[in-house]
């Protein structure tokens, strides 16, 4: 559960293995009875056996092509049909052959002429792949049926004479047969899957807390630095998975769809947000207490809260954890008062937090149906999240931003007014036109191995490095994939087993195919393999010309990708970064409003336990212009994401990976303390005036250096001369509180030096992205403080 977030590649896996075996199954027996496009089987003299041989193989290859446009058809049905309703999903479904006999048609009038049918493959594929400009008007129909044009241009072509014209019409019925068997799947068997989709995920998001506890038991087991760098690697990549699907979660519920939770998506917006938060800041708190040289004893106690917690068991992490704090508050140990301050007020701290994460786990989500519905008169919920697909999109966003030429810029794209899906369209058409000549030149026949593999790398990469790795990432999977197909295919041979492999390869594909799209290319190569073997057309020559002509393919489109209007890698991460501190700003801009507030209250009823560490289970309550404080945090999380999944083809490499890592992890923590600072100010941390003034003015501060920051990555000439805080005067605030009796973990203090930590954090952030001049190797970033 925790590696497949709501079983979703599980789901998508099952979906395609029961709509290809159905459609093929049906279309198959279809074809047997009803021997439609056969020709008639030879009788009396004329019944040779040379005779009777052509027959049954043109019967067996016109009901190949059958089932292969039925597979295609299911396969399209699953991935791109996306409608909400079944009415929509009917009509789209309905219209799917349409373009696809077109293209058909065009296709077998132009296969005797080799040439320009070539020239026409390159411009239905650019105009398929411009259909995703109207995605925005039309919808998920406008990708389905820009992709149906390019499908059924290239089958019909590349089936070299076996699609006659006078077939066409017979070929349209098996197209709306296997609509017609899609469509009843998709209600009878998606439409169930789909419903539960947003339960399974809130199920996924316990699992990944539990992952992350695991991660903090294998902090503490660690005895070795080597192994508490690893542990560490593994608890920052368990936090990321975290809010990666709250992510998810948060743009679903606002899904109309998603009524799992009913009225109730506010509710379920806001304790999703206090969960993740306080799970954040166990998972770091035992990462500063791991690293503070415990001793046995206590790192013992700790790790068996950890260790319930990790097991599923919250009940009896917060009965320890909350007899340990009244053990110490009645009468302290002896151990606790022989180790330092800081490191007994760390443990206090922990149990404080174990005790709240046990808490928010346990109500999560058994309990979003039933409580306190938001008004009547109140807007529906809208998520700061957008969902591509179902998913977080990535880059996509990003790399469209950086795509669309500039006003000042004397670009070509700019002078030629090309918006992106149009420079996109240019860029795989010239790139399908150059892999099909030079594909040709290896095998005319095969040339279309090399079309598929520049089509594929534009298809769901949206910047050079993104491209140029889903490139050598084909060409790496086809390798294995012809080294296990080669295998599988001698072993199972010709037989009816045969089908298995190819549906069980593409299942465990697309299982695999957003994890890895190597491993996804492995399952398509596999399930190539057997079908040429049961074609009669299998040889180890064959698997080694598709390698050939996939490199092709992908040497091509590297080359278009930083040749034909490149969306420059580093250009989309200066947007992506852009991105993220203008959220960062405009969280900024709410929590001034709100430490200015006539009291400094939170507006709206504080649910929770805000009292529990340091306010981490707070409410999110809305600022006076109606905007929640936890929104502007979610849009802040969402341009983290789209930041770090621009980035990671430049992380990949070599060159600049330090700073680049080192960068990475220092927008994490801007968006990690800022998520503290609106759990502190939510809390009514800000109650005392002199408090809320000096909220206010810091994150005056901060949000001014951010957005000139901002501007200046913009403009290409960053001001490095950050507006710092007066670290002076915020101590001196504290040492104040301090003197009238407020303890350490008073929440007016603990909002100070969150205040404090972040303008440290923005300050480094700052002086990284202006200085020109910047070591390769910096020291590791202190863990966030909470």
């Amino acid at each position: 559960m925790a590696s497949d977030p709501g079983l979703g590649r599980l789901t998508s896996a099952v979906q395609l293995v029961i709509a290809l075996t159905v459609t093929i199954a049906i279309v198959h027996v279809f074809m047997q009875v009803t021997h439609v496009m056969w020709v008639d089987t030879p009788t009396g003299a004329a019944a040779t056996p040379q005779a009777l041989a052509a027959a049954e193989a043109q019967h067996r290859g016109v009901t190949l092509l059958a089932t292969l446009l039925g597979g295609l058809i299911a396969m399209m049905s699953v991935f791109a049909v996306m409608d909400r309703t079944p009415r929509e999903q009917a009509v789209t479904m309905a219209l799917m052959p349409v373009p696809m006999l077109a293209t058909l048609a065009l296709s077998v009038e132009l296969a005797p002429h080799r040439t320009v049918g070539i020239v026409v493959l390159a411009l239905v594929i650019g105009a398929g792949t411009y259909a995703r400009k109207f995605i925005p008007r039309f919808g998920p129909r406008a990708f389905l049926y820009g992709a149906m044009l390019f499908v059924g241009y290239l089958f019909g072509f590349l089936s070299g004479g076996g699609v006659q014209e006078d077939q066409i019409g017979w070929f349209a019925l098996v197209l709306w047969l296997a609509v017609a068997i899609n469509l009843v799947l998709k209600l009878a068997v998606d439409g169930p899957l789909d419903r539960g989709r947003l339960g399974r995920i809130a199920r996924a998001f316990r699992a990944r807390c539990r992952g992350v506890a695991s991660a903090g038991v294998a902090l503490l087991d660690a005895t070795t630095p080597r192994d508490r760098r690893r542990a560490s690697k593994l608890l920052d990549r368990r936090l990321t998975r975290l809010n990666e699907t709250a992510l998810v979660i948060d743009g679903t519920i606002a899904d109309p769809t998603g009524r799992d939770l009913g009225s109730a998506a506010f509710h379920a917006h806001d304790e999703l947000f206090r969960l993740e938060l306080v799970v954040q800041n166990l998972g770091r708190a035992v990462e500063r207490f791991s690293a503070c040289d415990p001793l046995p004893e206590h790192r013992e106690e700790v790790r068996g809260w950890i260790a319930a917690l990790a097991a599923g068991r919250p009940e009896l992490a917060a009965a320890a954890a909350a007899g340990f704090l009244e053990r110490e508050t009645a009468a302290p140990s002896p151990l606790l008062e022989a180790v330092p301050g800081e490191v007994a007020d760390r443990l206090h701290h922990l149990a404080r937090l174990v005790t709240a994460t046990a808490r928010a786990v346990e109500t999560w989500p058994r309990h979003h149906g039933t409580v306190g519905e938001p008004p009547r008169t109140a807007a529906p919920f809208e998520s700061s999240v957008t969902l591509i697909f179902g998913d977080l999109p990535g880059s996509a966003l990003v790399g469209a931003q950086a795509a669309t030429p500039d006003e000042g810029r004397r670009s070509i794209a700019g002078r030629l007014r090309l918006d992106p899906p149009a420079q996109l369209a240019i860029r795989v058409m010239l790139a399908v036109g150059a892999a099909a000549v030079v594909g040709s030149m290896l095998s005319e026949r095969r040339f279309y191995w090399a079309v598929i593999a520049v089509f594929i790398a534009f298809m769901g990469a949206n910047t050079s490095g993104e491209q140029i790795t889903k490139g050598l990432n084909r060409v790496a999977g086809t390798v294995l994939g012809i080294l296990v197909g080669s295998v599988l295919a001698h072993a199972v041979g010709h037989s009816s087993w045969a089908v298995v492999v190819i549906v069980a390869a593409l299942g465990l594909g697309i299982y695999w195919m957003k994890v890895s799209y190597a491993l996804f290319v492995v399952g398509i190569t596999i399930a190539v393999s057997q079908l040429y073997e049961q074609l009669g057309e299998y040889s180890n020559h064959l698997l080694v010309l598709r390698l050939e002509e996939t490199a092709i393919g992908a040497v091509i489109a590297a080359v278009a990708a930083v040749v034909i209007f490149p969306v420059n890698t580093r250009r989309a991460a200066t947007f992506a970064a852009r991105g993220h501190l203008d959220a960062l700003a405009d969280l900024l801009d709410g929590l001034g409003e709100r430490a200015g507030a006539a009291d400094g209250r939170p507006s709206g009823p504080v649910t929770g336990h805000a009292a529990v560490a340091g306010a981490e289970l707070s409410g999110a309550a809305p600022v006076a212009d109606g905007t929640r404080l936890s929104s502007a945090a979610r849009a802040l999380d969402h341009a983290a994401n789209q930041l770090f999944a621009t980035t990671r083809p430049l992380r990949l490499t070599p060159f600049r990976r330090d700073r680049l890592e080192h960068n990475a992890a220092l927008f994490a923590q801007t968006a990690h303390q800022a998520r503290n600072l609106v759990s502190s100010l939510d809390a009514g941390a800000a109650t005392d005036p002199r408090v809320a003034a000096e909220v206010r003015r810091a994150t005056d501060t901060l949000a001014a250096t951010i957005r000139t920051l901002s501007v200046g990555l913009g403009d290409g000439e960053p001001d490095g001369r950050p507006r710092r805080l007066d670290a002076e005067r915020i101590a001196g605030l504290d040492r104040v509180l301090a003197a009238e009796g407020a303890p350490t973990d008073d929440l007016a203090r603990v909002l100070l030096r969150r205040v404090d930590r972040f303008d440290e954090t923005v300050a480094e952030l700052t002086g990284n992205l202006t200085s020109r001049r910047t070591d390769r190797r910096r020291a590791p970033v202190a863990v966030p403080a909470t």
